[in-house]
């Protein structure tokens, strides 16, 4: 597991639960894509929504293959 700060939110506790829910509502079990919709994605869309960062492109997806690599 990977952790680290990227910035501190204003956003009072009611409006963070209300962006969390509707985020749930898109990553659900049957949405995931190892590509497109995953739990990186998930803290990515997440950070940028609280404070307006982003979260490491060494998290987000430099460590996963092109699909155009991957085998049938």
């Amino acid at each position: 597991m990977i952790s680290f700060v990227c910035s501190y939110t204003q956003l009072p506790e009611d409006l963070r639960t209300e962006l969390l829910a509707e985020l749930s509502e898109r990553y659900t079990p049957e949405a995931y894509s190892l590509f497109t919709n995953n739990c990186n994605n998930f803290s990515a869309e997440l950070a940028q929504l609280l404070c307006g960062a982003d979260i490491p492109a060494h998290i987000t997806g430099a460590l996963l293959p092109s699909p155009a690599v991957l085998p049938p």
